[in-house]
């Protein structure tokens, strides 16, 4: 996910009312854990969610009336303007107390799972042939695997782009390259969500205006184990 799509679709907002299928859930934290704005805007609405939990903790009880009201105004009451914000206030409750109970315990464990260190699947690819198919095997809790590209002769161009491609040729993420070197490797970083077993290839493509020149083809096949 791009701030962009972040953005029009209201992620971050979803984000915090739990609103987020969990495909885009993983993809949002994914993201914001690379974004300043969306970051802060997570953490600026669980401080809001704090700041709300304080206030009605702290707000004194109503004082009760002197007399008990007769049969014809025991409900009057219950006006709009009563039942708008206790029904704001038991929204508020609910949610903090799901972002206490759920949200907030699984994303510090998050977290601590980015930051622990770990083994990262990793396989070199050379430029495919139509026989030989390597195969990386990742484990089922992996979010990451790594690809490395040998690279040969390199055409000159204004820019470089690695496009990761189905067994059908549909699209599934573009990567920019920063510059393509014959004496060193192109590293990629790929997140293992959405990919299902199967085959898959990863595409270099020279960019020169609005010409496009597809270099090499890397073939691999994806395993989840």
């Amino acid at each position: 996910m791009d701030h962009e799509v972040s953005i029009r679709t209201q992620a971050a907002e979803k984000y915090l009312l739990g609103e987020l299928r969990q495909s885009d859930r993983e993809a949002f934290e994914q993201h914001f854990f690379e974004c300043p704005e969306c970051a802060e805007e997570v953490r600026l609405g669980f401080q809001f969610a704090e700041s709300a939990k304080t206030v009605f903790r702290e707000e004194p009880p109503c004082n009760r009336p002197a007399r008990a009201p007769t049969r014809q105004n025991r409900f009057a009451w219950l006006g709009f303007a009563t039942l708008t914000p206790l029904a704001a206030s038991l929204a508020m409750a609910t949610l903090v107390c799901y972002q206490n109970v759920i949200q907030i315990p699984a994303l510090r464990a998050h977290v601590e799972q980015l930051q622990t260190p770990r083994e990262l699947a990793s396989i070199m690819l050379a430029p495919s042939s139509r026989s030989a198919v390597p195969r990386i095997s990742v484990p089922s809790a992996a979010q990451f695997f790594q690809l490395s590209l040998a690279t040969g002769a390199v055409a000159r161009a204004e820019s470089y782009i690695c496009d990761l491609r189905s067994d059908l040729g549909k699209s599934i993420a573009t990567i920019s390259v920063a510059k393509l070197d014959p004496d060193s490797n192109v590293t990629l970083l790929i997140p293992t969500a959405g990919l299902s077993n199967g085959s898959y290839e990863a595409v270099l493509v020279a960019l020169t205006g609005r010409n496009r020149r597809e270099l090499e083809h890397y073939r691999f096949a994806f395993l989840r184990e």
